[in-house]
């Protein structure tokens, strides 16, 4: 899970999945050109500062974790991971 915040826009909650095995057909969508990358190329793509700590996570394969990304403008000004405490 990765909580986004910013001085500019809305917040927001990302849930991220990590899979082994998929079938079917890419689809066009608004977020930008969807392709297959692979997985030692992911971390050289421009990407957002935060995006690169939760790219990194997963291609690690990490277990669950929980992020919150802090952005004013398109720096990011913290980055923390979440505890949760039963």
């Amino acid at each position: 899970v990765v909580d986004f915040e910013s001085d500019l826009w809305p917040a927001e909650v990302m849930h991220l999945y990590r899979i082994t095995q998929w079938n079917g057909t890419l689809r066009e969508c608004d977020e930008g050109d969807i392709q297959w990358i692979p997985k030692t190329k992911v971390l050289s793509l421009p990407t957002w500062e935060g995006d690169r700590l939760f790219l990194t996570k997963i291609l690690q394969e990490s277990p669950f974790f929980h992020l919150r990304l802090v952005y004013h403008g398109d720096n990011l000004v913290e980055s923390t991971e979440v505890v949760n405490v039963d």
